[in-house]
């Protein structure tokens, strides 16, 4: 029954957050339409990574206010970890076919209006393979693929918070600063310095194979990986989290 409840809630923030979304987007979308209506064309090319990124800042700060309110409500770490993960299961199923119907309306658009062209991020990358598919069976392929690859973004987002919260200040403002100093930084620097660039190599081919644009089930793959160490490593820092103010 506590799951159940706790499901609830954390579901009402995560609809409120969605709503917010997709209200903005929407306007967003009207507006540009109509302000370059027969001066140009408002294009969102592949728009699943737009919802990629709204579900990664949302998981990245769902942890700490939900954990200590759980706390204060005597909800165990497991009740909260389990509600969790099937709330992020619900809403990356419904992201995932409202995004596409947003897709399946931006094509209608399209051929109605030159001012509005909304293309999918699946759409775009696996172009050559959904051509071969029904019209129906690719865009459930799509579906599926989706779902799985906002878990894995709202799971990676959740974990970083986690990390976070138990950060302190000074450990914080360090990560944050050299995490992306060493990514775009040091790392490439010392691939050229100690391996003649076969680094940058390495990963370009591991990004060649997670969006192979005839095999989605290489992406596939690679999100259920990241969704199985996501859940261990989160559990295994929420069961040993402890509740505080800062």
């Amino acid at each position: 029954m506590r799951v159940k409840s706790v499901i609830k809630y954390q579901s009402h923030d995560y609809i409120k957050a969605a709503r917010g979304y997709y209200l903005t987007f929407i306007g967003i979308t009207v507006f540009f339409g109509l302000i370059l209506r027969g001066r140009g064309t408002y294009t969102i090319g592949g728009y699943e990574f737009l919802t990629c990124i709204f579900l990664f800042v949302v998981g990245l700060s769902s942890f700490k206010e939900f954990f200590l309110m759980m706390l204060q409500n005597s909800i165990s770490r497991k009740t909260m970890f389990i509600s969790k993960l099937i709330t992020i299961l619900f809403m990356g199923l419904i992201l995932a076919v409202s995004d596409r119907i947003i897709i399946l309306i931006g094509k209608l658009l399209s051929n109605i209006s030159e001012n509005i062209e909304i293309l999918g991020f699946y759409d775009r990358v696996f172009k050559s393979r959904m051509s071969l598919l029904n019209p129906v069976v690719s865009n459930l392929e799509a579906i599926f693929i989706t779902i799985f690859t906002y878990i894995a973004v709202t799971l990676v987002g959740y974990f970083v918070g986690i990390i976070y919260y138990k950060m302190n200040k000074t450990l914080k403002l360090f990560v944050s600063i050299g995490v992306p100093a060493t990514l775009f930084v040091l790392l490439p620097l010392f691939d050229s310095m100690f391996f003649g660039g076969n680094l940058s190599k390495f990963i370009l081919k591991a990004i060649q194979f997670i969006f192979n644009g005839k095999n989605p089930y290489n992406l596939l793959l690679v999100c259920v990986g990241v969704i199985a160490v996501c859940i261990v490593l989160c559990w295994l820092l929420i069961r040993r989290a402890v509740g505080k103010d800062k």
